[in-house]
């Protein structure tokens, strides 16, 4: 075990002062340093002296192009302090009035959470677009694609030409599906008492996947569900009510408790 913690920590202490060399990059380029160590470029330097390949080293000069106007980024990059792989996901979504709040961001999310957080970012900024082309024009479309199963298709049709109104008939249906689910999370929190227990009972978890199905209950995500999320901080309520349950995928969930720690952190802050 010893072993094995002292290796993690070499680890990152490795990656630490990766980070610190890349940060010192782009000013050794533009003081041309590198010749001093008999090097012909920046490149040559940098995989001569720390192992870095070409493209990591563009990827640093860019990226400290690109954060000249973003103080926060342009330092959270030099000094090491955010890898750069990192800020290099959240540059295309960069402004100068987000800069500080990314950089925290960066700081404190995974990877993959990062990137979830990015993806987020930019589908709100593409729905906000095409929501003030739509309504500069005066329409407003949505489109929704899904394959009906024959025997469906086929009893839809044969009432449609009954003259029935299959629309009502579908309304209704999904009307009394979501009343149905409604009772039941009714009747389960009625039944919640608090309990120390994280685990989640299976009625509980049968009727969170009757209301949401297999997918993140994001609605811009399409990844799969992986855990079913507490928006009511379950160390403070002590309880599964179903109406503050939520599935998530990874970085979605990863991402929820970071913005949960956030405002705990700021309402304790204000509280001293």
């Amino acid at each position: 075990m010893q072993l094995l913690s002292t290796a993690v920590r070499y680890g990152e202490e490795a990656r630490n002062w990766r980070n610190r060399f890349l940060g010192l990059l782009p000013e050794i380029h533009r003081r041309k340093l590198y010749e001093k160590q008999g090097c012909s470029s920046i490149f040559v330097f940098a995989f001569k002296v720390g192992g870095v390949s070409e493209e990591q080293v563009r990827l640093i000069l860019n990226l400290e192009r690109r954060f000249e106007d973003k103080p926060a980024l342009h330092q959270a990059l030099i000094s090491g302090e955010v890898s750069a792989n990192k800020l290099a996901r959240v540059a295309s979504i960069a402004t100068i009035e987000n800069a500080e709040e990314l950089m925290e961001t960066a700081k404190i999310l995974p990877r993959e959470a990062l990137e979830t957080y990015v993806r987020d970012v930019k589908a709100a900024q593409s729905e906000n677009c095409q929501n003030t082309e739509i309504f500069s024009q005066g329409l407003h479309v949505q489109t929704c694609t899904f394959q009906l199963a024959p025997e469906v298709q086929k009893k839809l049709e044969e009432l449609h030409i009954k003259g029935i109104d299959i629309n009502k008939i579908i309304l209704n249906a999904i009307k009394e599906r979501e009343e149905k689910i409604a009772q039941e999370k009714e009747n389960i929190a009625e039944e919640c008492e608090k309990i120390n227990s994280r685990y989640i009972p299976a009625r509980t978890r049968r009727i969170i996947a009757e209301e949401h199905g297999t997918k993140c209950s994001i609605a811009t995500c399409h990844k799969s569900s992986e855990e079913v999320h507490h928006t009511q901080r379950f160390s403070i309520a002590k309880t599964h009510d179903p109406h503050y349950l939520a599935p998530l995928c990874k970085g979605h969930h990863t991402l929820a408790h970071h913005v949960d720690r956030r405002y705990w952190e700021k309402k304790m802050r204000r509280s001293r």
